[in-house]
């Protein structure tokens, strides 16, 4: 970390194609990865910790028996990256989401057996998060109180739609708006107040988007009856991770939202060059808003606080 503190990567995939079949996000480059390619990464740009979660698109679930099957096969090689690299890797689960019974399953294996970290799903599998129909899987993970990373994947877009540009480019900030209305709108924290929600790139829109995100029951008046009664406070109740950010745009939108105790840092290697990687995490680091103690708890505090292995592993 810039200023010699420690720093946790929460935002940091791992490419399984031959697991999971071919990775492919519409136009986005796909880079060749392998586990050492990250512990490389991270001994360069000084990352002392990093939360592995299946990229997008993550486990194929058109078929639920090969999606329980691969998903158990993603979960044991991230086990097996955790055991090979105790004291600098974290992993979390995936799911054979939409099929409920089979990622209830999953998840107990995941945890109980395999000592999983926490559970990375993405913003859609046909329903989105954040909808009724993940309620039973909302049970546990908040009677787990288990920390959730969720990361966008493409929207399903006609060709004339999606402009002939990769979804990661603004597609996805899109995505996660999307899943933090449908989370808000159901009213899932007071539902399930140990929930643990990480969105990923600061919350793609949510922090710019947060006053008229509240303006749901003044337009539609039913869905006054539902809905929280501070928004804007619910949507506080997010973490967010600051992968491919900007100091300039992104942080006093989100600064104004959340406290620093909400905010982790994330490179989303390897997705994007080292350079711009290093890039972001300058801007963050430098950010003149953040006080020392603010960086300490968006570097490794923060993280530890979610994931009480980081604690051990780091000495906090």
């Amino acid at each position: 970390m810039p200023n010699g503190s420690l720093l946790v990567d929460i935002h940091h995939h791992a490419l399984l194609p031959d697991l999971t079949g071919a990775v492919r996000l519409g136009s986005v480059d796909i880079p060749p990865w392998k586990i050492d390619d990250s512990i490389a990464f991270m001994d360069k740009v000084g990352i002392d910790v990093g939360a592995l979660t299946l990229t997008s698109p993550g486990i194929p679930f058109g078929d639920k028996v090969k999606a329980r099957d691969i998903a158990r096969r993603v979960n044991e090689t991230l086990a097996g990256f955790v055991d090979r690299y105790p004291t600098r890797l974290l992993a979390m689960a995936a799911l054979p989401l939409p099929h409920m019974d089979a990622s209830l399953e999953e998840l107990r294996y995941a945890i109980d057996v395999l000592k999983l970290d926490g559970v990375g799903v993405l913003s859609h599998y046909g329903a989105y998060f954040g909808t009724q129909h993940y309620e039973p899987l909302y049970g546990q993970l908040h009677e787990r109180s288990l920390p959730v990373h969720i990361h966008p994947t493409p929207p399903v877009l006609t060709a004339d739609q999606d402009l002939g540009l990769p979804p990661s480019l603004y597609e996805y900030t899109f995505e996660s708006t999307r899943v933090a209305a449908a989370i808000i709108y159901n009213n899932l924290f007071a539902k399930f107040p140990n929930l643990k929600l990480i969105l990923s790139h600061a919350g793609g829109t949510v922090p710019f988007l947060a006053k008229r995100l509240s303006y749901g029951p003044q337009i539609t008046a039913s869905l006054a009856a539902a809905a929280p009664k501070d928004i804007v406070g619910e949507l506080g109740k997010f973490y967010f991770d600051l992968a491919m950010t900007n100091a300039r745009f992104n942080l006093p939108a989100l600064n104004a939202l959340v406290g620093t105790d909400r905010i982790l840092y994330g490179s989303d290697f390897p997705f994007m060059p080292t350079g711009s990687i290093t890039e972001s995490m300058k801007d963050a680091f430098e950010y003149p808003d953040f006080s020392k103690i603010d960086l300490v708890r968006i570097g490794s505090h923060n993280a530890a606080t979610l994931f009480p292995k980081i604690a051990a592993r780091l000495g906090l």
